[in-house]
């Protein structure tokens, strides 16, 4: 029987945090892409949800370079509490994330 996998995200306030795992739960390898944070008006924090997704892609990128993506039986994600991203029709951020 082949191994199946199961590929978790967790996007933090610097960086995605990605975890291949067996089915049953061994870690095979995690990496993480990072990305940065625009501070304006002294407490304001802003970040382009387009740069988490370049940071998903690429770790997913990363962890599956030597695997066959079609053994992955399940993606999870964790993201920003209380974050907001209105997007437009075809789905685009209107504009960075607070």
């Amino acid at each position: 029987m082949m191994t199946k996998y199961l590929l978790a995200h967790d996007l933090g306030t610097s960086g995605d945090k990605a975890t291949l795992f067996t089915t049953d739960g061994a870690i095979v390898d995690s990496r993480v892409a990072g990305y940065g944070v625009e501070y304006s008006h002294g407490s304001w924090a802003e970040q382009d949800p387009e740069d988490w997704w370049r940071a998903v892609a690429q770790s997913t990128r990363d962890l599956l370079a030597d695997i066959d993506p079609a053994r992955v039986a399940g993606v999870s994600f964790s993201g920003h509490m209380n974050g907001c991203v209105l997007v437009d029709r075809a789905g685009r951020p209107l504009r960075k994330a607070i």
